[in-house]
């Protein structure tokens, strides 16, 4: 008689991954305040028991804790490239979490913390044997605040991205994906790769240039001596 046994945790964890990967996309755009984000949220809550937002809240929680899951199971020194199409769009809603979640308490900003510096810790080990993965680093370097990036050092050995780099990687990749890309109704065009790494180029030459001018503005001229 055959019995039905379930599969492997190494299998199910892709397949759970994908569908609060879907279902963090659907929910986001639902979770709008204009007058028609309310009428859904209204009709959510009749039907599903809670609004958009809370489901969307809940969904992004499970998908962060998946990835927690992964790490203590597998880690991410391996490759395995299907991370990249999941990794991106949590990163970088936890990014912009931390940045309106600043005035809150301690314990809610470090909670939100952690899960960037693991995903940066995630994108940045599959960095290692795929180049993608690192310029996609590179775009997270970018949006991250020194701090943030300071605490990813300390677990991930994670070596300065230079200006040189981001060059490169503006140069040598011509992609169409659209990366930073969470709720279905998105602009896809606002966010291909090639255009936000010409846009991260763009601030760190930006960057560059202000420090340069406020390094020399900084040394005083020499005074000149009086002779008698």
């Amino acid at each position: 008689m055959c019995q039905y046994r379930s599969p492997p945790l190494t299998l199910r964890l892709p397949h759970s991954m994908q569908y609060y990967h879907v279902l963090i996309s659907l929910l986001k755009p639902l979770t709008s305040a204009e007058p028609d984000g309310v009428r859904r949220s209204l009709e959510s809550a009749s039907r599903f028991g809670a609004p958009p937002h809370e489901l969307f809240l809940q969904a992004k929680a499970c998908g962060e804790m998946l990835f927690r899951v992964y790490y203590l199971r597998h880690g991410f020194e391996f490759l395995d490239s299907g991370l990249l199409a999941f990794i991106p769009p949590l990163i970088f809603m936890s990014i912009e979490d931390i940045e309106s979640g600043r005035g809150g308490g301690a314990a809610n900003l470090v909670a939100r913390q952690s899960t960037a510096v693991l995903l940066a810790k995630a994108i940045f080990d599959q960095g290692k044997s795929f180049y993608l993965a690192q310029v996609i680093f590179g775009l997270v370097r970018e949006r991250m605040q020194p701090e943030e990036f300071d605490l990813v050092r300390r677990f991930a050995r994670v070596e300065e991205v230079t200006h040189d780099r981001t060059d490169r990687h503006a140069e040598e990749v011509k992609s169409d994906w659209p990366v930073d890309i969470v709720g279905i109704a998105d602009d896809p065009d606002r966010n291909r790769l090639s255009l936000l790494l010409e846009q991260d180029r763009e601030r760190s030459v930006r960057r560059s240039a202000a420090a340069s001018s406020s390094g020399s503005g900084g040394s005083g001229g020499s005074g000149g001596s009086g002779s008698s």
